[in-house]
């Protein structure tokens, strides 16, 4: 299990940071280590 957090969004990432969320859905469905950088 891990933890995820885009910083900034709140609870609506599509709206508030939607790049963010759409590069977290595809690293996710990619099968890619998610990035550890802030």
């Amino acid at each position: 299990m891990t933890m995820v957090t885009i910083r900034g969004a709140g609870h609506l990432v599509p709206l508030n940071k939607p790049t963010e969320g759409i590069a977290l859905i595809d690293t996710f469905l990619l099968g890619k280590q998610l990035p550890t950088h802030r």
